[in-house]
């Protein structure tokens, strides 16, 4: 056998067994993500219905007309009557959309939950719903 062949033997067993390990072991995790609620799985669909990321970011994935959402919500800030105002009355920028309060609350409850995975964010509690 060359030495051509044994190098390309040599990686070819390299890549099963790294790939084998890669899908068995490598990939367990002891990292626990908490699923979201009904209500911020509402928030995706209601967010996806009309095509929010047209316009806005989550984890820097969609539009550059409209802000960046992922850590848009915080616990105990005022952006929650901002983004409520937002969303129900629309602005220079956004369209009155016409949502429902339901679906405000839920796209809230959505972002919220995007706003505990974002690395700027102090939102640690669960979401609290608005009045």
């Amino acid at each position: 056998m060359n030495t051509r062949a044994r190098v390309l033997s040599l990686l070819t067993i390299a890549f099963i067994v790294y790939s084998v390990w890669v899908y068995t072991e490598g990939t367990d995790s002891s990292v626990w993500i908490d699923p979201p609620g009904i209500s911020a799985q509402e928030g995706k669909l209601v967010y996806q219905k009309y095509n929010c990321s047209a316009c806005h970011q989550i984890f820097g994935l969609g539009g550059y007309l409209g802000p960046e959402l992922s850590n848009s919500l915080v616990q105990n800030s005022p952006s929650e009557a901002l983004a409520f105002s937002y969303l129900k009355y629309g602005s220079p920028r956004m369209p009155n959309l016409h949502l429902s309060d339901e679906e405000i609350q839920q796209v809230m409850e959505y972002l919220k939950y995007v706003a505990k995975f974002s690395g700027e964010s102090n939102y640690t509690g669960s979401p609290v719903a608005l009045k």
